[in-house]
């Protein structure tokens, strides 16, 4: 049998040219496959490198404690029309109480039976008395940024919030000066869009009715009924005011 053999040829240049290729994608562990990827990954920072600045605009879980913590209550009275009797002993429960700071009131006043049929309460939520003192007609954000870290804002770990946080939130200054939105820290922005807030300039002045409104609105968007916010929807709402990255 006669084998015939094939034989290609191959111009004498072209092995020097694969060889010159191969140098320029080969790194210095000798793998070619990384200049891909490289390249890869090169244009993907180039793709999100639109919304870096926006992405960057975040909230750390002690500001909001720390929020939270010196505007919420211990105390929150139920809406008339939610009271009911015990089946046992008959005794209307309308006033929840707790240990721990646990409500943020949407309302400014109201009244209600202490549990096992005690006398009435007249309940003005702390956050009333924080931000607007007995002479104050209203409140600006500037007034608000120095009140919530002023030292003789007292502060008190609230429930529902991680324990870690504690030791910052509990500092007068557990805003991060690094996260800022325009003058002012991410944070309080936030809250102060969640009061009722918007963009004009310091000059522009909530009412104590206006933020019950817009803690309603808060309450119901990120809570379960508008008439107060556990620390879970009250962290839902601070980080709701957030711009979101946009993908370009």
């Amino acid at each position: 049998m006669i084998t015939k053999t094939m034989f290609i040829m191959v111009p004498s240049y072209l092995p020097l040219i694969l060889v010159a290729v191969c140098l320029l994608l080969t790194n210095d562990n000798g793998v070619v496959a990384f200049s891909i990827s490289k390249l890869s990954s090169s244009s993907s920072m180039s793709s999100s490198s639109s919304s870096f600045s926006l992405s960057m605009m975040t909230l750390e879980t002690h500001e909001i404690v720390g929020c939270f913590g010196r505007l919420a209550d211990k105390a929150f009275v139920l809406p008339p029309t939610e009271v009911e009797g015990t089946s046992a002993s008959g005794y209307e429960f309308g006033v929840l109480e707790s240990g721990r700071p646990k409500w943020l009131c949407t309302y400014t006043e109201r009244s209600g039976q202490t549990q096992g049929g005690g006398a009435e309460l007249c309940h003005v939520p702390t956050w009333c008395s924080v931000l607007f003192p007995a002479e104050a007609a209203g409140l600006t954000k500037s007034e608000l940024i120095s009140i919530l870290q002023d030292e003789t804002t007292k502060f008190e770990m609230p429930l529902g919030a991680s324990p870690m946080a504690k030791k910052k939130a509990s500092d007068p200054n557990f805003c991060s000066p690094a996260l800022t939105e325009g003058s002012s820290p991410v944070v309080f922005s936030a809250l102060w869009k969640v009061l009722g807030g918007g963009t004009a300039g310091g000059s522009e002045s909530l009412t104590m009715d206006t933020v019950s409104w817009s803690l309603q609105q808060a309450a119901a968007e990120f809570g379960s009924q508008g008439d107060s916010m556990t620390y879970g929807a009250f962290e839902k709402a601070m980080k709701g005011q957030l711009p979101q990255p946009v993908e370009v």
